[in-house]
C-alpha cells in the first residue's frame, strides 16, 4: 500500500477550500493502493479570523485521522507555509502533492499519480493534466517551458511526451505531485520567494538522474486566477509580487538577463499604466525594483 499526503494552502477562501477538500477525498477513495494512513493537510496561511474560524469548524466535520488542520498566525507565503504543512507529514511518506486551494481534482487523479510514479521511478516531479475550470479547455499538458531572457513561460506542447528536465522546464505549481524520498532529500520548499517562481526553484534540486514528467490521464481543473483575486484582480500589490519574482530568480540564477527581464516588465507596466489607466501598476514596478535590487530580500 501507498502512503499519500495532500496539502492545500488556503488564504481567506473558506468555500473553494472546502470543494478542493471533497474532490481530493473522492480520488483518494478511488486509488485503491492507498493505505489508511494517507491523509489531507489543510494549511490556512494567516487568514482573517472569521474567515479561518469558519475554516475551522468546516474543517471538524470531516474524519480527522484523515483531514487535519495546520494554522499559521500571519501569511507567510507559499513556500514557508507549504513547508509548516509538510512538517507534519509522516517522514516515510511515499508521495506528496501540493495543491492551490483553487483546483479540483479529478477521482481517478491520485491512482493514476500513483500507477505513473510506480512505473517511473526516477521522475521527482510530476505535473497534471490541467484544464479550465470554467471551460475544461486543457491550458497546460503538465508544465511549461521557462524563457529566462524575459522571465515568461508558455505551456509545453501535447506532442512532446518528455521526460527528461531538458525538455519540461517546471510544473504547473497548482498541481505538484512529489516523491516523498526527493522531498526528504531536498528538505522542503524553498522560502526565498514570499510568491511565485517555487516550481522553477524545485525543478533546480533535481540530480542528474532525476526528472520530470507529465502524467497524462491525471487531470485537476483550475480556477485560474482565483488566489490571486484574493488581492484583487491583477491588483498593484499581486503585481508588485509578481514583479519580484521575477527579479529575484533572475538575479540569483540568470544574472546577465536582468537587464531585460526590468525592461520587458517595466514595459508592461507602462501598457497597464496608459492603456489600462492602473497607475498604481507603475508604482508597484518602482518599489519592487528599488526593494530587490537595494535590499535583496523578498522576506519583508
Amino acid at each position: 500500500m501507498v502512503d499519500v499526503a495532500i496539502l492545500i494552502l488556503n488564504w481567506n477562501n473558506t468555500a473553494l477550500t472546502l470543494r478542493c477538500v471533497d474532490s481530493v477525498l473522492e480520488a483518494l477513495k478511488g486509488a485503491s493502493v492507498v493505505s489508511s494512513m494517507s491523509r489531507v493537510l489543510v494549511i490556512d496561511n494567516g487568514s482573517e479570523r472569521s474567515s479561518r474560524d469558519k475554516l475551522v469548524n468546516a474543517i471538524a466535520s470531516y474524519e480527522p485521522s484523515i483531514v487535519s488542520l495546520v494554522l499559521n498566525e500571519e501569511n507567510v507565503g507559499y513556500g514557508s507555509g507549504m513547508n509548516l504543512g509538510l512538517a507534519a507529514v509522516a517522514e516515510d511518506v511515499d508521495y506528496v502533492w501540493l495543491l492551490n486551494n483553487d483546483v479540483v481534482v479529478d477521482v481517478n487523479s491520485v491512482s493514476a499519480l500513483i500507477e505513473y510514479s510506480e512505473n517511473n521511478q526516477s521522475v521527482k516531479i510530476v505535473g497534471a493534466t490541467m484544464k479550465d475550470i470554467n471551460t475544461s479547455k486543457v491550458y497546460a499538458h503538465g508544465g511549461f517551458k521557462y524563457h529566462p531572457l524575459f522571465a515568461f513561460s508558455q505551456p509545453a506542447r501535447a506532442r512532446q511526451r518528455w521526460r527528461a528536465t531538458s525538455q519540461f522546464d517546471y510544473v504547473d505549481g497548482a498541481a505538484i505531485w512529489l516523491q516523498g524520498g526527493f522531498l526528504r532529500r531536498i528538505g522542503g520548499l524553498s522560502e526565498h520567494r514570499f510568491l511565485y517562481f517555487e516550481e522553477l526553484e524545485l525543478a533546480r534540486r533535481l540530480e542528474a538522474s532525476e526528472e520530470q514528467g507529465w502524467c497524462a490521464s491525471a487531470v485537476v481543473f483550475h480556477q485560474r486566477g482565483a488566489t490571486r483575486e484574493r488581492f484583487g484582480t491583477s491588483t498593484p500589490l499581486e503585481k508588485y509580487w509578481a514583479y519580484r519574482g521575477a527579479f529575484s530568480y533572475t538575479r540569483m540564477h540568470y544574472p546577465l538577463a536582468l537587464p531585460t527581464v526590468v525592461l520587458s516588465r517595466f514595459l508592461q507596466c507602462i501598457s497597464l499604466a496608459l492603456i489600462r489607466r492602473r497607475a498604481g501598476h507603475l508604482a508597484a514596478f518602482c518599489r519592487a525594483i528599488g526593494e530587490e535590487m537595494f535590499n535583496g530580500s523578498v522576506r519583508d
